[in-house]
């Protein structure tokens, strides 16, 4: 679901309930193979355990490709400059079905997550 981007080791260990920053359990019946985030902060560590590899979608203002190799074949599911609101493409995240979708909370933007949780 939408745990923290400090999980990611976790999943990667084979290690798959955590409690999400909301409080929630979470639990992948399977290891993730099909890993998508939307804010920069996770690629990083996406990178640094690396479950690049498993990305099918990210961020749009993820741009170092220096850093972050093919950036160009890995779809993005926000706007390349941020808007300041959740802006994503639910259209494309629904069709790439990815297992684990990795958001970044904002405790400013409580009311919109809270409402897209509600909604996934």
């Amino acid at each position: 679901m939408y745990p923290d981007s400090m999980y990611l080791p976790l999943f990667s260990r084979g290690i798959r309930t955590v409690t999400d920053d909301l409080g929630r359990e979470v639990t992948l019946e399977k290891p993730a193979e099909k890993i998508a985030f939307e804010h920069y902060a996770p690629a990083e560590a996406i990178k640094i355990v690396g479950a690049w590899d498993k990305l099918v979608a990210r961020d749009g203002y993820t741009t170092d490709p220096e850093f972050f190799p093919d950036l160009d074949k890995i779809p993005a599911i926000s706007p390349v400059k941020p808007t300041g609101k959740l802006d994503l493409d639910y259209e494309k995240i629904y069709e790439l079905k990815p297992d684990l979708m990795i958001i970044q909370k904002q405790d400013w933007n409580n009311y919109q997550q809270n409402a897209l949780f509600k909604k996934l």
